[in-house]
């Protein structure tokens, strides 16, 4: 998939609605925060190779984090469009297209800092209203200066930001089909 931006043909978009863009972390925020709270503490342990239900919280903190690190600097490369993905095929390769394992960078990895689902709860509110400060006060600009992804490519910033939200839905559905199979079990 790397490089998949080199051969997407690109349309002209509009720049990235903040208010719909706060909107939709907010919505993410609180399913993360309801789902996290539903886990029950004695859920079986993962498959070899797998994540617990909290490793995988803790790797969407770390994630989060180290996206907007990156954001916060700016690059010099520029892409001439505002998105080169855009959130809905974002969405189509991240979330839809989760049933084809991503090895997540060793950096990415859980580390055992989240000992409870209220741990998750402090760090992702916190990681949120964080992102959301950055961007409403012009730390972070949607604009088409690009960083680039490990598998996908480059990535302008509006595209990182989608891309945030599509990977933390990624997680959140594979909570959620973790959580049916234990409780249906």
């Amino acid at each position: 998939m790397r490089g998949g931006s080199r051969t997407f043909k690109h349309q002209k978009r509009e720049p990235m609605n903040l208010d719909a863009y706060f909107q939709q972390l907010d919505q993410q925020e609180a399913e993360a925060l309801q789902l996290a709270d539903q886990l029950p503490p004695d859920l079986p342990a993962p498959a070899e190779g797998r994540w617990s239900p909290l490793q995988e919280l803790e790797h969407i903190c770390l994630t989060e984090a180290l996206v907007r690190k990156v954001l916060r600097h700016p690059s010099d490369k520029r892409a001439g469009v505002p998105e080169l993905f855009g959130n809905q095929r974002l969405e189509k390769l991240v979330v839809a297209g989760r049933k084809s394992p991503i090895e997540a960078p060793e950096y990415l990895h859980p580390k055992g800092r989240l000992a409870t689902a209220a741990d998750f709860g402090h760090c992702f509110r916190a990681q949120r209203a964080e992102l959301k400060e950055d961007l409403g006060s012009g730390r972070i600009l949607p604009d088409d200066r690009t960083h680039p992804h490990p598998v996908l490519g480059e990535l302008t910033i509006a595209d990182w930001l989608y891309f945030l939200v599509q990977h933390t839905q990624r997680h959140l559905v594979s909570l959620r089909e973790s959580l049916q199979t234990a409780t249906s079990s």
